[in-house]
């Protein structure tokens, strides 16, 4: 894994010495736009490039003097580096933080989610289910197989049906306006 790594780093390192030789810059300004201007770069951007450059070197130098070639170090317990060595060694307490997380956080959101599950989302289809059945059972002894008393619900249907266009639709639009 040592190999790739240090070759991607290489040709990392060289392609971002590119933008320093006017020679290479043809090559990273084929989209420059049509003026072919190279870019600028700020006095912001320049002291970000190095903030980031001087914490990356803080950090190798840091790993070498804790770690260095490849030795077990063992910082004496007095040593004003101890704590940043407990911290890199816990791994910024990231296991600590997700073990955390997910014993307190996405445990009670599952509770929770299984509660609302079980109680209202099977609550509500049982419910529809027990109310269709009662529906089901009561308009199935309606059904007698007598054509005369389908006949009769027909028209109790139809007198219904008139009652509510000729006499309740006018009082309520009388009542509420409408057209």
């Amino acid at each position: 894994m040592q190999v790739p790594l240090v070759l991607l780093s290489a040709l990392a390192v060289g392609g971002g010495l590119f933008v320093f030789f006017p020679g290479f810059q043809s090559l990273l300004l084929s989209g420059a736009g049509a003026s072919g201007i190279p870019p600028s770069y700020g006095t912001t951007d320049l002291l970000l490039s190095g903030a980031s450059v001087a914490l990356g070197v803080g950090g190798i130098a840091l790993a070498w003097s804790l770690w260095g070639n490849g030795r077990v170090f063992a910082l004496p317990l007095a040593s004003p580096l101890q704590s940043v060595r407990r911290l890199l060694l816990n791994r910024y307490y990231f296991k600590v933080a997700y073990d955390w997380i997910g014993l307190k956080g996405v445990y009670t959101i599952s509770r929770v989610a299984d509660f609302f599950d079980r109680y209202v989302i099977d609550g509500a289809v049982h419910g529809f289910e027990r109310a269709f059945a009662l529906a089901s059972d009561r308009l199935r002894r309606i059904q007698s197989g007598v054509v005369s008393d389908y006949a009769a619900y027909v028209v109790a249907g139809l007198i219904a049906l008139f009652v509510l266009l000729l006499i309740i639709a006018p009082f309520l639009v009388a009542r509420i306006g409408g057209g």
